[in-house]
């Protein structure tokens, strides 16, 4: 007789965006959302605290996380489709802003 647990079918990993349909549920995509705005937080308040504030880059970090608030503001109304394509995207994001070029 075969184990019970091997026929139990396991939840797609929610990190693995190789799968094709991966399950992200909205917690998880608000937490990546939420990530994102905090390191532009972070950063606008180092380039704000330092010595020469560059007024260009403010303007920028300021703008980028206004668009993390709408987006997530956004994600009440989304659909599963939209709420993985979202949580995806901001996954990318976040490891692009953490690793530097």
């Amino acid at each position: 007789m075969s184990d019970p647990k091997s026929r139990q079918q396991q939840s797609p990993d929610p990190s693995d965006e190789t799968s094709p349909t991966p399950f992200i549920g909205y917690a998880a995509a608000l937490e990546r959302i939420r990530l994102v705005t905090a390191w532009y937080s972070e950063a606008i308040g180092q380039e704000e605290q330092s010595e020469s504030p560059d007024v260009t880059r403010l303007a920028a970090l300021r703008a980028e996380r206004r668009s993390c608030t709408a987006d997530e503001r956004a994600l009440a109304d989304a659909d599963a489709a939209e709420i993985t394509r979202t949580a995806t995207a901001y996954a990318r994001r976040y490891r692009g802003l953490r690793t530097p070029d």
